[in-house]
């Protein structure tokens, strides 16, 4: 073989070798992703129950009588926030379901009509504020024990965090 063929089967290799090389190191590193991934947590927090999440209104109407069986908040390492009330009720589900929703519609909220469902037994409605979105779920009980309300809002994470 001549040198000219030996040199251009040298330069077709090397050519091949960085493009192997490029697509290799861009499978390994997303484009774009100049920052450190920080591996993804949640951190729980359990509070009082006398004490609602901070995304909750303090208004929140409790009926006398009524426990809470949880009271949560919840964080999550990409600045996601999650607060969770659940009580219980001597009320019907479906009006415990229509208090929640004129409650939370006179702080502004808007019920997405479309998500929401009811029957005998359950009611769930998901309502949104802003870039936030809170769900309301009303389960019959059994067996002699209360009806209960779940309320969940998910507060929205800003983009520049």
């Amino acid at each position: 073989m001549d040198k000219k063929k030996l040199l251009v089967i040298f330069l077709l290799v090397l050519a091949a070798m960085v493009v192997a090389g490029f697509y290799l190191y861009n499978d390994q590193k997303p484009f774009g992703s100049d920052t450190e991934e920080v591996p993804f947590s949640i951190e729980r927090t359990e509070l009082p129950g006398t004490q609602f999440p901070k995304a909750i209104p303090t208004d929140l109407p409790v009926e006398g009588g009524s426990r809470v069986l949880e009271n949560s908040e919840t964080i999550a390492s990409d600045g996601r926030v999650q607060s969770t009330v659940v009580l219980t009720t001597e009320k019907t589900v479906a009006n415990s379901l229509n208090e929640y929703l004129r409650f939370f519609e006179s702080k502004n909220w808007l019920n997405i009509e479309e998500l929401q469902t009811q029957s005998a037994t359950s009611a769930m409605a998901v309502m949104q504020y802003q870039d936030n979105r809170l769900s309301i779920e009303v389960k019959a009980g059994s067996n002699n024990s209360p009806n209960t309300i779940k309320i969940t809002l998910l507060e929205a994470v800003s983009i520049n965090n």
